[in-house]
């Protein structure tokens, strides 16, 4: 028995502390970026403290929404949307999905007859999105407008966040060898790139590396050559008055882009809303000066602006439709 005891219990020990120890070490995947790149939190995660955004309960009811916003994940949370629309009841949020030929009946069916259409993008979508023809449209609806009363808390207990041995085992790897190289993954994988002054940029740890999805490589940026949108026209013969582009740049195009594509990019914006009778709203070169006086101003483990970057987000939006006629 004695015998039995003196082997398992060392067995046992380690099969609990190795992996618990493990864990905590590498700390829970929190981030799109660290998930989609088995990288650890602990190198990654933000540690700076973000400001709180104040939520609401749920979306307008369809009849009733005189906005709609058709998004990506960027949008889902309604967190932009908080600062940016004064009546908390007069907007509703669909999610991507396509925007097609059928739109118009689309929305009826739906029972959606908004007075202002906001389409919503990331940059490196915008091409699929709005230069391409499609017949059958499907848009997804997204979790209620509410968003987080309180700061975020990026977790650093084991009890929280998701582990699995690719997490963990990547995780120890990276924190074996730092420093920039290619996770292959899907979505192009995830890129971990040196950032100039990147301990002024970002809070996380491996400051001078950041994080940045390989999509934003392989897939087209602005700006491009072609300018006439079918997604506008559908919207247009169904009978939407109003139509506002909002692009969000990619991560890599704010961090590690040279600052005169950014004016490229927004005057590319600004001749694709003259061609197709929209309005479109400028934020690469806004999003480039930003970055230098905002810390965490996209999340160093994340594709998406952090809490105070979807604040400022929303505010410069706000100005926009209120300069527009929108709101």
């Amino acid at each position: 028995m004695n015998a039995i005891l003196r082997f398992f219990i060392p067995v046992l020990l380690i099969g609990v502390c190795v992996p618990v120890g493990t864990m905590a070490l590498v700390q829970p995947i929190a981030g799109d970026l660290t998930r989609i790149g088995f990288l650890p939190e602990r190198s990654f995660g933000w540690n700076a403290p973000q400001p709180p955004i104040l939520g609401i309960a749920s979306n307008a009811a369809p009849g009733k929404a005189k906005i709609l916003v058709v998004g990506d994940s960027f949008s889902w949370t309604g967190r932009w949307q908080s600062a940016a629309f004064a009546d908390k009841d007069s907007y509703i949020s669909f999610g991507f999905g396509d925007v097609c030929a059928d739109i118009g009946d689309y929305m009826r069916k739906a029972g959606l007859a908004p007075e202002v259409v906001v389409i919503e993008t990331v940059e490196r979508l915008f091409a699929q999105r709005f230069l391409s023809k499609c017949a059958k449209s499907d848009l997804k609806p997204s979790l209620p407008n509410a968003t987080e009363p309180t700061p975020p808390r990026r977790d650093t207990g084991i009890l929280y966040g998701s582990f699995g041995a690719k997490y963990v085992l990547g995780g120890m790897l990276y924190l074996a060898r730092p420093g920039p190289q290619h996770r292959a993954s899907h979505s192009g994988g995830v890129y971990v790139r040196p950032v100039p002054d990147g301990c002024a940029r970002f809070s996380h740890a491996d400051c001078a590396n950041a994080l940045f999805l390989g999509d934003d490589e392989l897939n087209p940026s602005l700006p491009l050559t072609e300018f006439d949108s079918p997604m506008i026209s559908y919207l247009k013969a169904a009978g939407v008055k109003k139509i506002i582009v909002l692009t969000i740049p990619n991560k890599t195009s704010i961090y590690l882009r040279p600052p005169e594509l950014a004016q490229r990019s927004d005057a590319y914006l600004a001749e694709f809303g003259r061609r197709n009778g929209v309005l479109t709203v400028a934020l690469h070169a806004l999003f480039t000066g930003l970055k230098d006086k905002h810390r965490d101003f996209y999340f160093g483990n994340d594709t998406h602006l952090s809490n105070e970057g979807m604040t400022i987000l929303g505010a410069q939006m706000r100005d926009v439709m209120r300069a527009g006629g929108a709101q």
